[in-house]
């Protein structure tokens, strides 16, 4: 199965206001994100069949959501999610455009199948680079150390050079 669907799926299905999914849908979903072997399995489909029908599950699901409150999906490192997962994201981000629906997706600079997707259907993107050193030193400085600390100018350096300008490995 998409490996998104597999992270995604529970987690949205435990939401409350996902009661406004169809039972047809919640089984359709279980088919991707339960994995024991039970003799009434759609095994006997095709891929692209089950494939459209996971499809048409999810959109449900994410509907009966956001029919209720607004939803903000944050998804991070989408440069390792498989061609599916990432056709499907892409699909989810453009139809969410006229629901209380908002994806936040990131991903490493290079290629990858969601950037591929997007690129087809026209998608906005933002490509953000790395922080240079002077900010990356404020930002450490402004989190990490007290008042009247002062780090050895080694480990700055250390730091800045792993976190390649990436805020989040500071």
């Amino acid at each position: 199965p998409p490996s998104l669907l597999v992270v995604i799926v529970p987690q949205l299905r435990e939401m409350p206001v996902a009661l406004g999914c169809s039972p047809e849908s919640f089984a359709w979903l279980k088919v991707v994100t339960e994995f024991e072997q039970r003799p009434d399995d759609h095994l006997q489909i095709d891929s692209d069949t089950l494939f459209q029908n996971v499809r048409a599950a999810l959109f449900d699901l994410l509907d009966s959501l956001a029919e209720e409150r607004c939803l903000v999906i944050l998804i991070e490192d989408v440069q390792w999610l498989d061609n599916a997962s990432a056709r499907i994201l892409v699909r989810m981000v453009e139809w969410c455009a006229t629901r209380h629906l908002f994806f936040v997706l990131n991903q490493r600079s290079g290629n990858s199948a969601v950037l591929d997707y997007a690129e087809k259907v026209c998608l906005d993107t933002l490509t953000l680079g790395p922080l240079q050193n002077v900010a990356s030193t404020a930002l450490l400085q402004s989190v990490a150390l007290q008042p009247g600390d002062e780090p050895h100018p080694e480990f700055i350096e250390w730091l800045l050079g792993g976190a390649e300008g990436n805020p989040f490995f500071l």
